[in-house]
């Protein structure tokens, strides 16, 4: 399993249908890969509920697509590859957050440990190593 981060710039319609093993729906849409030099697209296919979540999100909406490379044999000797979306998400960004106390901006450095705040090692015998 494989997984992209990109912007949904084009879907087709959902196409749906009826066999022998309940209801069906399949959708095929376009994410352009932006956060490289060099821009570029990839074709997925989404079947049953991830077919309905891709129609529902809106174009230029930043996804997470997660996905299996699958191939087919159509004809003797011809063979089509497909992106199938096994897991597609809203992309979420993983900033840290700002910490506030008593609406102050706690700043990372404050969380560090000082030399003279630390508590002195104690070795295996029980004594404290005694550090001046």
């Amino acid at each position: 399993m494989q997984k992209i981060i990109g912007r949904l710039i084009h879907k087709s319609l959902v196409k749906s249908g009826k066999g022998e093993f309940g209801e069906w729906k399949i959708i095929n849409f376009v994410v352009e890969k932006t956060f490289q030099k060099k821009k570029y697209k990839a074709l997925f296919v989404a079947k049953g509920k991830w077919a309905t979540f891709v129609e529902s999100i809106p174009y230029k909406e930043r996804i997470v697509v997660h996905y299996v490379i699958e191939s087919k044999e159509y004809a003797p000797s011809k063979w089509g590859t497909d992106l199938r979306a096994i897991e597609i998400d809203k992309y979420v960004s993983k900033k840290t957050p700002h910490v506030y106390f008593n609406n102050e901006l706690v700043n990372k450095e404050d969380f560090l440990m000082n030399q003279d705040l630390q508590l002195p090692l104690i070795d295996k015998k029980g004594d404290a190593d005694v550090q001046q």
